[in-house]
């Protein structure tokens, strides 16, 4: 009946804010957890190559076997690196679908009603955000540089280990380290 019709669309508008604020409270999650896993892993290779440069000044170490145990967790520390920035890259996909969701559901209500469109400082449609269309986020870009920056250390280190030739070990580094950026940079 025509009298049930403006019940019906205050039950819709009211589902359709609460599912904003759900999809609101997830992305917000999303991005929370996204950046504390960062925190967790810079604080994790902040310990672990801090406490090898802490064993590097006691007296009687033996300093092969100190380059050994760098290029090995520095490798388990790359292996970390990878799982964070997988972790990064289905956060990312995750968001966007949040944020157009949430941008379908504001252009609901900015036709419904036009005079609110301009108080909307959030996207109002369902075009792709940054992190998908631009594979670009803070913290996806931070762990590529981490990632890279390891994979760099753990090659130069291994080829300083088995060689001793500094020079050779410096340029597998760097090449190891420009590699996987530009690797993970088209994953």
């Amino acid at each position: 009946s025509p009298s049930n019709r403006g019940d019906d669309s205050e039950a819709s508008d009211e589902f359709i804010r609460q599912e904003l604020q759900l999809i609101e409270s997830e992305m917000q999650r999303l991005r929370s957890e996204g950046v504390a896993r960062l925190n967790f892993l810079f604080t994790i290779v902040s310990a672990i190559l801090g406490g090898l440069v802490s064993l590097a000044g006691i007296d009687g170490m033996d300093v092969d076997y100190l380059r050994l145990m760098t290029a090995v967790a520095s490798l388990v520390l790359f292996i970390f690196s990878l799982s964070n920035f997988e972790y990064s890259i289905g956060r990312d996909v995750s968001s966007d679908r949040n944020a157009r969701a949430m941008g379908r559901l504001r252009r609901y209500f900015i036709e419904k009603d036009p005079k609110i469109a301009v108080y909307v400082s959030w996207q109002a449609g369902d075009e792709p955000t940054k992190w998908v269309s631009a594979d670009r986020s803070d913290v996806r870009s931070m762990i590529l540089l981490i990632s890279a920056g390891l994979a760099g250390l753990s090659g130069g280190m291994f080829v300083f280990y088995f060689w001793h030739d500094v020079v050779v070990a410096l340029v597998v580094g760097a090449t190891s380290a420009l590699l996987c950026g530009m690797i993970l940079r088209w994953w």
